[in-house]
């Protein structure tokens, strides 16, 4: 299903993390949990401020913890407001490369941003 630009520790990382979906070797069960962490493998979405670009990391209110971190693989609870947050993972990957190959520093954080609800008509 995809494939993913890195090293051994990002492989192993990346079979600590999904563990208990493993089938066999590099295959996984296609687990809601298991697609999320991938897709946000491939991280696209970041924003350049003062000429220094940051990755997006996504929640759905102040309340919940986030979409999957491209950095460390794991979800994040963070208290009110969106913005930048300074880098704060431990472990993984010190950098990622979007999609349309700008690269993202873990050690700049990233901007915290919550979806906005659908409104009801």
């Amino acid at each position: 299903m995809s494939v993913i630009p890195g090293g051994y520790s990002l492989e192993t990382k990346i079979h600590n993390d999904l563990q208990k979906y493993n089938i066999h070797g590099e295959w996984f069960k296609p687990d809601p949990n298991v697609l999320s962490y991938i897709t946000n493998l491939h991280f696209s979405e970041y924003e350049n401020i003062d000429n220094r670009q940051y990755a997006v990391l996504w929640r759905d209110s102040e309340d919940s913890e986030t979409d999957h971190c491209p950095f460390c693989g794991k979800r994040h609870t963070h208290g009110k407001g969106d913005g930048h947050r300074g880098e704060h993972c431990v472990g993984g990957n010190p950098e990622i490369i979007a999609k349309d190959g700008t690269k993202l520093y873990q050690k700049h954080g990233y901007i915290l941003k919550t979806r906005k609800k659908a409104q009801k008509v």
